[in-house]
């Protein structure tokens, strides 16, 4: 499986814009102090989207992303 903030495309591992995107907002919450859980709800609430589509982020999916 490739890590989030990449894809697979033409037989290489390249940046996934929008991934990438979710990581950097990620980090920007928790340089702001936001807990993870408070991440989990912005996240939400901003409609953004995991690899299957829309998700309703958890305290330990902003976690993951952030680290």
């Amino acid at each position: 499986m490739v890590p989030l903030g990449w894809r697979y495309e033409s037989g290489k591992i390249i940046p996934d814009e929008d991934e990438q995107e979710l990581i950097r907002i990620v980090r920007d919450f928790r340089a702001l102090r936001l807990s993870y859980s408070a991440i989990a709800t912005e996240l939400t609430e901003a409609r953004f989207t995991s690899r299957t589509g829309p998700a309703v982020f958890t305290e330990v999916m902003a976690k993951r992303i952030a680290t």
